[in-house]
């Protein structure tokens, strides 16, 4: 299990609120929808570039943790470290698992 969650960088809202489009036919009116977040995460392991997935940026750890245990790289228990940095175009996560684990 994760012995620490480190994150570099500002916090992101799960969801955004967006006012709805009319169309022609449709007079305005006053209704916003709320849709989740989602933006390019990087996952590594061990520094090693392994895939690059959209994810919702309030949940980056989470979501470390069940990609790489429904990938089967390795169980929850052996997950040592998930480190969060935001870069210019999303996020990097760098998942610190037992080298013997981490996929070639």
């Amino acid at each position: 299990m994760p012995t620490s969650h480190r994150y570099i960088g500002r916090l992101h809202p799960a969801s955004a609120s967006v006012p709805q489009a009319a169309s022609a036919s449709q007079a305005p009116r006053a209704h916003t929808w709320t849709l989740a977040e989602e933006t390019p995460a990087a996952v590594l392991y061990n520094g090693a570039f392994f895939a690059v997935m959209m994810a919702t940026p309030a949940d980056l750890a989470d979501f470390a943790a069940g990609f790489t245990v429904t990938e089967g790289i390795a169980a929850y228990p052996d997950i040592q470290d998930i480190r969060i940095a935001e870069n210019l175009d999303g996020f990097l996560i760098n998942i610190i698992i037992p080298p013997e684990r981490q996929a070639s």
